[in-house]
């Protein structure tokens, strides 16, 4: 099997599925072993419509977005427990469509 080294280079800024997969698996063992506590979890997955992606391209609206989305979450999470303390945690990723990585050479790590 002969190597190639390309020239391209994602520079960790996920453009490559290879080396995405790989910091997306370490980040989840991460967040697994060092955040997450032995306690019950909701898994949430919010998606944005496809024609209301336009008005979100500006990364500063999107994470106003997640944050509107985790305080919603967060109030109706408090009002189920009944209680004001309690803060529950979330971890926001976002995900780029499947589409977006046609064509892009993969990193050779």
């Amino acid at each position: 099997m002969q190597s190639v080294v390309l020239a391209f280079s994602c520079k960790q800024r996920c453009l490559c599925p290879s080396c995405h997969a790989k910091r997306q698996a370490a980040f989840g063992e991460f967040v697994t072993g060092e955040i997450l506590e032995p306690v019950p979890h909701r898994h949430v997955v919010l998606s944005l419509p496809r024609r209301l992606r336009p008005f979100f391209r500006r990364r500063k609206r999107l994470t106003r977005l997640a944050r509107l989305a985790y305080e919603t979450l967060k109030e109706l999470l408090q009002a189920a427990a009944g209680t004001h303390t309690a803060v529950p945690v979330a971890v926001a990723c976002l995900r780029v469509p499947a589409t977006s990585w046609i064509g892009i050479p993969t990193c050779i790590s």
